[in-house]
């Protein structure tokens, strides 16, 4: 979703057409020559909106995530710096993965510098009320979407996600006017994957699974934000619900990094559906 900036411009410049086309037009009154042109004025803002939403797609589709919307990567190293200092410690693998993420976006100059430049954050208190402006007003809801899945994937790379981290990511959330709902079900995946893995490792290690299968699908279930007693059709309801936002043609216009890392968050809540599916009995 486009915001419309200063709409305003739109406003004025549709009426004051208006005025001078109704001056050179045969009306009955002033009146009549005003109404024309507060007509003029609305097409004048529709036309403005088409052109801005016109642009702002043509600059997404050419612009990425980071590399390419680089006025957004200081306030996204910001961000991820606030979410590995939340629990008092730097942790090396939360470092690692923000190098690697650069070093996968930028040549190694750019990259070393912009790591510098995360180094510094670390030491510094970030203004969350300033930064919540620009995701509320830059960003679209999949976009605050992936913004978080990728904040919450630093805080758990290191095994858990502290209260302290959670309590970061809650406040990213609130000041970036991000829905309640879009946080909750993208901490749901994380605990879904999380299941998933044990399960895996379970199986390889030829324990018995059927603990931790109960406890997946009940995961499987909470992130569909669906009752286990919830029909076929709220199921398949619940699914498409996720999709609109977490499908990875969402952010198609992103780096080709990001866009991988929207197909991982996508196949979580595909895996899920495909549980609760096979559970049922259901192809």
């Amino acid at each position: 979703m486009v915001r419309l900036r200063k709409p305003w411009i739109g406003l004025v410049l549709g009426f004051v057409i208006g005025v001078i086309i109704m001056q050179n037009t045969d009306v009955s009154g002033d009146v009549d020559m005003y109404i024309g042109a507060l007509v003029f004025s609305l097409f004048g803002l529709l036309f403005y909106s088409m052109i801005q939403m016109t642009i702002s797609s043509v600059i997404n589709k050419k612009l990425g995530f980071l590399k390419g919307e680089q006025k957004f990567l200081p306030m996204i190293l910001m961000l991820a710096a606030e979410v590995v200092k939340a629990d008092g410690k730097i942790d090396a693998v939360e470092l690692e993965i923000v190098k690697k993420r650069l070093d996968a976006e930028f040549d190694p100059e750019q990259a070393e510098i912009h790591f510098k430049s995360f180094k510094g954050y670390l030491n510094t208190t970030a203004s969350f009320s300033k930064l919540g402006k620009i995701i509320d007003y830059e960003f679209n809801a999949e976009t605050k979407a992936h913004l978080l899945y990728l904040l919450i994937s630093i805080a758990v790379s290191d095994g858990l996600m502290s209260d302290a981290e959670l309590k970061v990511i809650q406040k990213i959330a609130r000041v970036g006017n991000i829905r309640p709902l879009i946080l909750i079900q993208t901490l749901k995946l994380f605990e879904f994957k999380r299941e998933q893995t044990y399960r895996q490792k379970s199986q390889q290690a030829g324990q018995s699974k059927s603990r931790t299968s109960i406890t997946a699908l009940r995961k499987a279930y909470e992130l569909l934000g669906i009752s286990a007693d919830a029909t076929m059709d709220e199921i398949k309801k619940a699914y498409r619900s996720l999709a609109k936002i977490h499908h990875p043609d969402k952010v198609s216009h992103l780096e080709e990094i990001h866009q991988s890392k929207a197909k991982e968050k996508f196949q979580i809540i595909v895996d899920a559906y495909d549980m609760i599916k096979e559970k049922r009995g259901v192809k």
